[in-house]
């Protein structure tokens, strides 16, 4: 039912599923329980105007432009259906069911965009890798062939600071051995080569081991020596 406000002569409208109650045109919620009518007060939520109605012991709370929205379209506010949409001040209408699968959309497109670019850095780094192994395959070939480890030694030395991102869950006191020993773990992993005339898959990785290697039996030997001076008997 439509009704004209006293005040401003404002179409005013029953809000369908609560009897007793009524909003206008200019945005007015009014209360006829008392048997008269009495105007509603809000409360702002979010910067809109809010109310709680009541009916049958339920105390539901609306935004005052939902009220006035559904109450012009003869809806109760209430209702599954409208329960559905969101309603803003310019009459715009979201459905949030469909803003959420678009948003599970762009996510999962998103995510899919991560995983394709993760694919193909993981590609891209193991082709690097190969590339790599095959070059220090053909250092060790030549080295053995020319009885010369130069370019192989230099190779094994550049190549401690990929090492070092390799072991980066490393202590950097353990990674600090490494670089200690990182130069005579070339040397005598050149030397082998050459001596043994074997190639080894992984000559980088291997060289690490001689690396922690060497520097563990160097601390070792070094604690030994402070245990002798330690326990030395000057008498």
């Amino acid at each position: 039912m439509v009704k004209l406000s006293e005040c401003a002569m404002a179409k005013e409208y029953d809000i369908p599923g609560w009897p007793q109650y009524t909003v206008d045109e200019d945005m007015k919620v009014y209360s006829y329980k008392s048997g008269q009518k009495k105007l509603m007060k809000t409360h702002k939520v979010d910067n809109t105007d809010c109310l709680a109605l009541r009916n049958k012991g339920r105390h539901v709370s609306f935004s005052v432009q939902r009220l006035l929205f559904f109450s012009r379209r003869g809806i109760n506010p209430d209702s599954s259906a409208a329960k559905k949409l969101r309603i803003y001040k310019n009459e715009e209408i979201l459905d949030p069911n469909y803003h959420m699968e678009e948003a599970r959309r762009i996510k999962e497109e998103r995510r899919g965009s991560k995983k394709d670019c993760e694919a193909a850095d993981t590609a891209k780094k193991v082709r690097e890798r190969i590339k790599m192994l095959k070059y220090a395959i053909d250092l060790q070939y030549d080295a053995i062939k020319k009885n010369d480890g130069t370019e192989l030694f230099n190779f094994l030395l550049g190549q401690l600071d990929n090492v070092l991102e390799y072991v980066h869950h490393y202590t950097i006191y353990r990674k600090h051995d490494i670089k200690e020993a990182w130069m005579d773990a070339c040397i005598k992993k050149t030397q082998d080569v050459i001596s043994s005339h074997y190639i080894i898959g992984d000559i980088v990785r291997t060289t690490l081991k001689v690396a922690e290697n060497l520097r563990c039996k160097e601390i070792n030997k070094s604690k030994r020596t402070l245990d002798l001076i330690e326990n030395y008997n000057y008498e």
